[in-house]
């Protein structure tokens, strides 16, 4: 039975919102947007549009930051970003266990593909999901076509069936992976996130 460990990006493996920080360092100028993201009354907005609509407004304008830029040229920086951003060593350390252990790595991540594809790449891991964005001749022109956020579950319930699984996430909405899933290990970020995943009585957990 071939087995597959399905790892997460943003706060999991990379101790950021790969997304948000990759296009802060290459590609926005505008600190005014900066600092609008980080404005509590904003998040809270935003947080409650994501709910009612499952739309992420201030990621959305982060992206659109990308439109009419060569794919080549965005890829170029995902690559030297993917090689100079921290990494979570718990998390690396873990992979690498299941790694030899004849584990597939697949990065599952909401984040944008030329993030998460230089990172899989970096990292030598096997294969990588994650939210596509839109393109016509060769230019990232804007939005997403293919938008993984809170929508995993659908990825491993329909391409991945008779294989055992296990994940590794900190992500909330990762939860509804579980019912799919041999084994899901939380990474725990705070007390909020400890008491989250309490309640499904989990085994392994990384701190």
């Amino acid at each position: 039975m071939d087995k597959i460990l399905f790892v997460d990006v943003c706060h999991t493996i990379v101790p950021h919102n790969t997304t948000i920080l990759f296009l802060e360092q290459y590609y926005i100028k505008n600190n005014f947007l900066k600092k609008i993201r980080r404005m509590i009354l904003v998040k809270i907005i935003n947080k409650i549009i994501f709910k009612l609509f499952k739309k992420d407004i201030l990621r959305n304008l982060y992206i659109s930051t990308l439109k009419n830029r060569n794919i080549s040229s965005v890829m170029s920086d995902a690559k030297e970003f993917a090689e100079n951003i921290d990494y979570n060593q718990k998390v690396l350390d873990v992979v690498n266990k299941y790694k030899t252990q004849g584990y597939q790595i697949i990065l599952l991540s909401a984040s944008i593909e030329p993030v998460v594809t230089a990172i899989c790449h970096y990292l030598s891991y096997d294969n990588s999901f994650s939210s596509k964005l839109n393109i016509l001749n060769g230019k990232y022109t804007t939005g997403i076509y293919l938008d993984l956020l809170d929508v995993k579950n659908k990825i491993i319930k329909n391409k991945y069936k008779n294989k055992h699984l296990v994940m590794i996430s900190d992500n909330f909405g990762d939860s509804k992976c579980i019912p799919y899933l041999d084994e899901y290990i939380p990474v725990i970020l705070n007390n909020k996130s400890k008491l989250f995943w309490e309640q499904f009585n989990l085994k392994n957990s990384i701190d």
